[in-house]
């Protein structure tokens, strides 16, 4: 067994994860953990037939999500501390961890009512700052940005609301293009980890620790959304926020009826932590990347 940490979790894996060895925990740490989870291989969790053709399949109950990913395997994911995980014959160990570090491990802190977004999280000048936005609107990229001018990393893809209303610390890695590392000024370890489903076609690097904080109270989010007009800026109250901030969310799905109940605990949840923060909606193509990350730097430079 390997056995790692990561967003706080004291983790039991059968399989190794390369990326998390500055994570590396003792099996002791891993025994005597109040929050803890277990990675077991279970050949018997599949889908129906029909779910196969999908890319991507995903179903929510109130206490059990299944997550299927073409070429790397399929999830059970229930509400204890335990992911049972049939994997595909030809996925490598490394793509199986960025897949569970992904997905799988949102609709873990979900299904134990805990609130997790789609976002990348930094804490830049003793303030944390949230980016939501969809796969390609450079969540990551802002993220190695403001490390560069001296920010703490906290998390990337999955950022998760801890019982203490803090984003809990993830693991330090970066998945982006080979050219944006080349630009930074982080030292990244030399060896880069290649994701063989990755639909951006991004490579990991790991980076020193001491770039990382364990967790952070959150000041600020920007909704990051796609527009094919010029650049537009504007700061969002929380009742307007709140629609726009549902499609980054983990939530079971609130069409059926048995969700209904853990979609309100969530809702509450999520209006309860807006409360106070600042909230920005910026609209940009992708062609206008830049110039928009310089706009979210004045921005947070004159607040």
């Amino acid at each position: 067994m390997y056995y790692y940490k990561a967003y706080g979790l004291c983790i039991e894996s059968f399989f190794k994860i390369s990326f998390l060895e500055d994570n590396k925990i003792q099996e002791e740490d891993f025994k005597f953990s109040k929050l803890s989870l277990k990675l077991e291989e279970n050949k018997n969790i599949v889908l129906p037939i029909k779910n196969y053709k999908y890319e991507n399949f995903t179903k929510t109950s109130k206490n059990k999500a299944l997550f299927y990913k073409k070429r790397v395997g399929t999830f059970e994911i229930s509400n204890q501390d335990k992911i049972l995980i049939n994997r595909d014959t030809k996925v490598s160990d490394q793509e199986l961890g960025r897949v569970l570090l992904g997905l799988p491990i949102g609709y873990f802190f979900m299904l134990n009512k805990n609130l997790v977004f789609h976002a990348s999280c930094i804490n830049y000048k003793g303030k944390g700052v949230l980016f939501l936005g969809k796969s390609g609107m450079g969540k990551s990229t802002l993220a190695l940005e403001f490390m560069n001018k001296g920010s703490k990393f906290i998390s990337e893809d999955v950022s998760f609301l801890g019982q203490n209303e803090k984003i809990k610390g993830s693991f330090p890695m970066l998945k982006l293009e080979r050219k944006e590392f080349k630009k930074s000024a982080i030292e990244f370890k030399e060896k880069k980890f290649k994701f063989e489903t990755d639909s951006l076609e991004r490579v990991g690097a790991t980076f020193n620790p001491s770039l990382t904080i364990k967790e952070s109270e959150i000041d600020y989010l920007f909704l990051l959304t796609e527009s094919s007009n010029t650049m537009q800026v504007r700061e969002l109250n929380s009742r307007l926020a709140l629609p726009k901030l549902i499609p980054h969310l983990f939530i079971p799905n609130p069409m059926e009826k048995e969700n209904i109940k853990e979609f309100n605990i969530l809702f509450d949840i999520l209006v309860k932590f807006l409360d106070g923060k600042k909230i920005y909606e910026i609209r940009s193509s992708k062609e206008n990347l830049s110039s928009r990350n310089k706009e979210i730097f004045n921005l947070l430079n004159n607040l």
